[in-house]
């Protein structure tokens, strides 16, 4: 499976269960989907990674990682290792589509504008259209109005609902599921050189939280 680190997940992924290629591997209260905001656990392109400049190469899975994992389905995909462990999870539940499905649309939004009509007709045929190859799990409603807008004329932010819809139904289940899986429980110990990174990684986003909550507090 070919799996591309998502990069523009929601951060408030975990947040609350009741907000709302190849094709490889992607919520909360008010479904703010930081679909904006980059999470890029892995390659340290965002200022709170510097402890990760000194690799791009993705460590190997193991229980400090999971660890990265469980603070959130954003940072789960953030990781090329956690994509890759949870589609092939998600295989298993037979909704890999799901995450094929995100991480498709992630692929569009980087695309140059030349390519960008031909992958959202590919997008629509894979995943969107009924009986699909990878049809997506999506109301009617929603499923007409994405294919709407692929005739009168398709556009990098046409299928963000569909995200949306797909995010939740992956946060709502099978990420708490694949947290407790017996390929994540059985997982080692990093190697010691791979600790800090995965320490320094969570001391950052905890202290991302409460830098925002304390900008909610005073706003």
């Amino acid at each position: 499976v070919a799996v591309a680190a998502v990069a523009a997940a929601a951060t408030a992924a975990t947040a609350g269960s009741d907000g709302s290629g190849s094709d490889g591997a992607f919520g909360g209260a008010g479904f703010e989907m930081a679909i904006p905001r980059s999470v890029v656990a892995w390659t340290s392109e965002e200022p709170s990674s510097k402890a990760f400049e000194k690799s791009r190469e993705p460590p190997p899975a193991s229980k400090q990682m999971a660890d990265v994992w469980g603070l959130s389905l954003s940072d789960l995909l953030a990781s090329p290792t956690g994509a890759a462990m949870l589609t092939d999870f998600l295989r298993l539940e037979f909704s890999d589509e799901n995450v094929r499905f995100v991480e498709a649309v992630e692929r569009l939004k980087r695309a140059p504008m030349t390519e960008m009509p031909r992958l959202c007709r590919h997008i629509c045929t894979q995943f969107v259209e009924r009986n699909s190859p990878h049809e997506i799990n999506i109301d009617a409603v929603m499923r007409e109005a994405t294919l709407k807008i692929l005739q009168d004329g398709p556009n990098y932010t046409m299928f963000d609902e569909c995200q949306r819809a797909v995010f939740f139904l992956i946060n709502k289940g099978s990420y708490a599921r694949f947290l407790k899986s017996e390929q994540v429980l059985a997982l080692e110990p990093a190697a010691e050189e791979w600790n800090k990174r995965f320490t320094d990684r969570i001391a950052a986003v905890v202290h991302s939280k409460e830098k925002e909550e304390k900008r909610s507090g005073t706003s």
